[in-house]
Parts: C-alpha cells; sequence; structure tokens
C-alpha cells in the first residue's frame, strides 16, 4: 500500500486536524439525527449516517497518525513486539478510515442520487468496497473512489443552490466543493509532499463552512 509523503514540519498538527475534523463531523451527524427524529426525513436520516461513519474514519486516521509518531519517537526505547504491534494497528486503523469514509461518501451520494433505499447504498458502496480490499495500491484508488463520490455530491449541492439561491446552500456547496479539491490533492501526496498538508488545509476550510451552516440552522 502506498503512504503519504508529508512535511516533517506537518507531523503532529496533522492528527490535531483529523481529530477537528472527526469531532465537526460528529457535530454534523449529531444535529442530523435530531433532524430525522423530528421530521422522519430519509435525508437527514443518509446525512446522519454518512457524517457520523465519516467522523469514526477520522478519528480512526488520527490513531493512526499519532501511533506513527510515538513509534519515530519512542523507536529506540521500545522493543520490537510493540513496534511490530504498532505497524499492525496502523493497518488496521488506515483500512478502517478508508472504508469507512467511503461508506460515509455512499450514504451522502444516496441524498444526491434522491434514492435512501439500503439497496441503493448497497449497490454503490459494495463495488466500491471490494475494489479497494483487492487493490495493490489501496490509497490511491481509494483517493480516486472519493473524489468521484464528492464530484456527484458536489454537483448535486451546487444545483441546490442554483434552485433556492440561499447563502447556506451556496456554503455547502463550497464546503463540498472545497472537499473534493482536498482529496484530489491527495492523490498526489505519495509524490510530492506538499500537497498532504494542502489536502488537509482545504478540508479544514470546508468543515468551518459546514460548522457556520450548521449554527446558523441553530438560530
Amino acid at each position: 500500500m502506498a503512504v503519504f509523503l508529508r512535511p516533517e514540519w506537518f507531523t503532529g498538527p496533522d492528527v490535531l486536524f483529523e481529530f477537528t475534523f472527526a469531532v465537526v463531523a460528529l457535530l454534523v451527524a449529531v444535529y442530523a439525527f435530531r433532524v430525522f427524529r423530528l421530521t422522519k426525513s430519509r435525508n437527514a436520516l443518509s446525512l446522519g449516517a454518512g457524517f457520523l461513519l465519516m467522523s469514526v474514519s477520522y478519528l480512526s486516521l488520527s490513531l493512526m497518525n499519532a501511533s506513527a509518531i510515538f513509534s519515530i519517537a519512542a523507536h529506540d526505547g521500545i522493543s520490537y513486539g510493540i513496534l511490530r504491534g504498532l505497524a499492525i494497528l496502523s493497518v488496521l486503523t488506515l483500512y478502517t478510515h478508508v472504508l469507512l469514509y467511503i461508506l460515509g461518501l455512499a450514504s451522502l451520494s444516496c441524498i444526491a442520487l434522491k434514492d435512501k433505499s439500503a439497496k441503493a447504498f448497497l449497490l454503490i458502496s459494495l463495488p466500491s468496497i471490494i475494489a479497494l480490499l483487492l487493490s495493490p495500491n489501496t490509497l490511491l484508488l481509494f483517493h480516486v473512489l472519493s473524489s468521484f463520490f464528492l464530484v456527484v455530491i458536489s454537483f448535486q449541492y451546487w444545483r441546490n443552490y442554483a434552485k433556492k439561491k440561499q447563502g447556506k446552500a451556496l456554503m455547502i456547496a463550497i464546503a463540498f466543493f472545497l472537499l473534493l479539491l482536498g482529496r484530489i490533492h491527495f492523490i498526489f501526496s505519495p509524490n510530492h509532499e506538499i500537497f498532504y498538508p494542502i489536502g488537509h488545509a482545504l478540508e479544514l476550510l470546508s468543515y468551518v463552512l459546514i460548522l457556520i451552516s450548521l449554527a446558523r440552522t441553530h438560530r
């Protein structure tokens, strides 16, 4: 499996970024589930499920990077067995991140495609999951697949803004477009380390916009 190249100065801050993404995604999920409880809207249920999966995905990624930092920092002071255990944990958390993130995007794609049925979710997600598990380059395929899902989702939110012409709709459309740009940057991060922090910065901007939109909804 290919790995990221990251600038040395970004080792550590990336963990904080990913933990922040997990918290914001969880807040969005909680709000969506509250809306579902009040309205029984299938859109709200799919939105909540999607962001909950993405929240756990980011938490897993944050744990993976934190364990990698610990392994490097304590390399000379811990046994081979512990290092091997941390390496296994790193692989497991990476696959957890990849699979849950794709499932989260699949749930959001069901909203964009206006089909929130379990059958639609399985038809969208299962081929992607199987391909990721069998791929010799899981990370590259993950970024390509997630970029495709985000194109579909972004397009739908831009269509929604074109119809409503509301500031909140525009903010959400821009947020998902920034997520798409961030994912595209990650495609190039194995070869150019600067794309790794750029991808995180774009994701941070997108989640800030989503959080602002959520706060405005509560007014």
